[in-house]
């Protein structure tokens, strides 16, 4: 059976794969399905899939659930669901930036959460980078003088041990290299780690002006916008697709001799708007 990111039409992928298990084993139906996703009505998916009925956001999980999706496969389910449900061409829009947005991503490695100790601290992912274009030659010292602000020696050799317990580096015949050039937390931010992390990258943003002064190495803009609720879920949607963008080209950079840090922040700067006062 083909994978869900082939089709456009979430109604199709049900039945396709009612009859894909239909073909396995005889005994599967649609009240199998449904048994499946906690649903107590056999002809549920019938009905959904005549377009008679739709998933709500409580369905779409279990129906996720009980087509056994993997979580990139979930997320791509369930804004395809929404994609076909939206009544307007604004929402639809949104919902096909956000199917392009899983498509681009799909073939990524995701950090799970026992790997999220590579966020304890800022220069973690720094050393990744370095160790695989730069020559050290085992010594930790002068690796750790490479970062902007240099770390001591031990810091150095902690987290290359560190990178290699977690799985992000490997040594192949003495030297370093990635089990995997681009990774990503998704779209995950409520990790206490991730947040910290956050924090600290925000900090070097500030304290790079000292550093290294208003010169080449610095690329900062600022922008004011007026946008509503729904515009602001747009945007977060186009920044992500822009960071992936970004990773791609790096990844492709067969030259890359120097590790920069992107950070891309958006925050409101007026207190919303009071339902009910026009005026406010």
């Amino acid at each position: 059976m083909k994978k869900i990111y082939c089709y456009s039409d979430y109604r199709k992928y049900i039945q396709d794969y009612y009859f894909y298990q239909k073909s396995i084993r005889k005994s599967f139906t649609y009240r199998v399905l449904s048994a499946r996703a906690g649903i107590n009505s056999s002809g549920f998916y019938p009905l959904v899939v005549q377009g008679k009925r739709d998933l709500t956001d409580a369905t779409i999980k279990k129906t996720s659930d009980a087509l056994e999706l993997s979580p990139f496969e979930s997320e791509y389910f369930a804004n395809l669901v929404r994609f076909n449900q939206a009544k307007t061409l604004k929402k639809k829009n949104m919902y096909f930036e956000q199917l392009l947005e899983v498509l681009s991503k799909k073939d990524l490695n995701l950090i799970s959460e026992n790997q999220y100790d590579i966020f304890s601290e800022w220069y973690h992912g720094v050393i990744r980078e370095l160790v695989v274009c730069r020559e050290f030659d085992n010594d930790f010292r002068k690796l750790g003088t490479m970062l902007s602000p240099p770390i001591s020696a031990r810091q150095a050799r902690k987290s290359v041990e560190l990178l290699l317990k977690l799985g992000f580096l490997k040594k192949v015949d003495g030297k370093y290299l990635q089990t995997s050039p681009v990774l990503t937390t998704g779209n995950n931010l409520k990790s206490h780690q991730i947040i910290n992390y956050q924090v600290k990258m925000l900090k070097l943003a500030q304290e790079a002006f000292d550093r290294f002064g208003p010169y080449d190495l610095l690329s900062n803009s600022s922008t004011t916008f007026r946008i509503s609720r729904e515009t602001f879920e747009l945007f977060k949607i186009k920044n992500r697709t822009y960071r992936e963008e970004l990773l791609k080209i790096a990844e492709a950079d067969t030259e890359a001799d120097q590790v920069f840090q992107l950070n891309i922040n958006m925050f409101p700067v007026s207190n919303p708007k009071h339902k009910g006062n026009k005026n406010v």
